[in-house]
């Protein structure tokens, strides 16, 4: 079941993750095209968010798998 988790993480949500992110940066470049504040401000703290989850979600998740496993 862990390999399964750990398959999950690292070859799903990740690149989900990416995807979300390269998504929300052309949206963000449309609306700054468009001159559209509200949705400017918006879609960029999204694709910040987004690309932080991306980096962040496997490293943690190897640093609870690393100690889990050195006990």
């Amino acid at each position: 079941m862990s390999t399964f988790i750990h398959s999950l993480v690292q070859q799903l949500i990740t690149p989900l993750l990416m995807v979300v992110c390269f998504y929300l940066t052309l949206t963000y470049f449309h609306h700054l095209k468009t001159g559209d504040d509200k949705d400017i401000k918006k879609t960029k703290w999204w694709a910040v968010l987004c690309l932080a989850f991306a980096f962040i979600v496997p490293v943690l998740y190897n640093m609870i798998t690393f100690t889990i496993m050195m006990r």
